[in-house]
């Protein structure tokens, strides 16, 4: 069940994404569909941009990665019941501190593959009751449980806009 008070306002728009159903089901699920799609990513298309300023396809990707990287660590935090309040990060900068033409497509496909499976088994050896354990990060309150659905959210949010503006 997703615990809507866990997941403040600006991360709501990922729970559009997702249904309230079991979170390991749902990120293995997200996890294989979005193999499925990325895999297929034409490679003409992997280096474009559909307007000046916006990201490439792999620098999406590189997105999605920085994102589930900073979140999980946060819900490895949460559910050791860690009280500190986490900082932000600023994506753009992050993207802007990598050199992506000179990281080849598959070494960032596999990448993401990784840190997602990585995410699975986290979330298999978290103990039920710190699923539910809350943490701050910004200011703003979250729960280890409640990150799994925003990063499968988020992961959903980002192909469609692929799906859409890129391909």
């Amino acid at each position: 069940m997703i615990q809507r008070e866990y997941i403040p306002p600006y991360y709501q728009k990922y729970l559009t994404w997702v249904k309230d159903e079991d979170l390991l089901k749902l990120l293995e699920k997200d996890h294989r569909e979005t193999c499925d799609f990325l895999m297929n990513v034409p490679e003409s298309k992997r280096d474009f941009s559909y307007r000046p300023g916006k990201w490439t396809i792999k620098q999406i990707l590189v997105h999605m990665i920085d994102v589930e990287r900073i979140f999980i660590y946060r819900a490895h935090r949460f559910s050791r019941n860690d009280r500190a309040d986490l900082a932000g990060f600023d994506q753009d900068i992050y993207i802007d501190q990598i050199r992506i033409d000179q990281i080849h497509w598959d070494t960032i496909f596999q990448g993401w593959d990784i840190l997602r499976r990585s995410t699975i088994l986290f979330y298999k050896t978290v103990p039920v009751e710190a699923f539910k354990r809350t943490g701050r990060a910004m200011g703003l309150e979250f729960t280890p449980e409640s990150i799994g659905y925003i990063l499968a959210g988020h992961t959903r949010h980002h192909v469609s806009i692929i799906r859409e503006k890129y391909l």
